[in-house]
């Protein structure tokens, strides 16, 4: 598997295979770049060059997403969200990094900024009934040690969205269905 940084400049696509436990890969020029494998709802393993972390948000929508790398027991960032789907990682480095939707109506692209304000990743994604798929753009300022980071996390924040979304319909639809 390469590193992601050694791909910024191939067309970046999310895949997705499987629906019960699905697995997503990135893949640039045909290769495999980045897996997340999904262990349950919210759980999922991260894999790339440079490492093999795990993603957890508890039950509530808006608790903190932990990260840390598998076998290890404190977390190497966290995800804290706000009411829009949007918050900010904050590594164990001490670095920040804020995550936002380019479009807000429809919520379907999304993008990493540094402290600085300086956009890093962009994903865009399509949502059907059961898969989530995508393609992602890596700005050249991203090319930093948390890169493969904020491309896995990104997607798995995409993903939950989306799970998120497909659980709002169908509450909603059974709410009304007895009406």
């Amino acid at each position: 598997m390469r590193s992601i940084s050694e791909v910024t400049s191939h067309e970046l696509v999310w895949t997705q295979s499987g629906c019960r436990n699905p697995e997503h890969e990135l893949r640039a020029a045909g290769e495999v770049v980045a897996m997340l494998r999904w262990r349950g709802d919210s759980f999922a393993l991260a894999e790339t060059a440079d490492g093999l972390w795990s993603i957890r948000r508890p039950v509530l929508r808006r608790s903190p997403v932990s990260i840390r790398a598998v076998e290890s027991s404190g977390d190497i960032a966290t995800f804290g969200s706000g009411w829009t789907g949007g918050g900010t990682l904050e590594t164990s480095r001490e670095r920040r990094f804020a995550w936002s939707g380019a479009n807000y109506f429809w919520r379907s692209r999304w993008v990493w900024r540094g402290g600085d304000g300086t956009p890093l990743a962009h994903f865009e994604s399509r949502q059907g009934l059961v898969k989530v798929e995508g393609r992602m753009r890596i700005e050249g300022a991203a090319i930093s040690p948390e890169l493969e980071l904020l491309v896995t996390l990104g997607w798995y924040l995409t993903v939950m969205r989306a799970k998120d979304t497909t659980t709002d319909a169908v509450a909603a639809t059974a709410g009304t269905a007895g009406s």
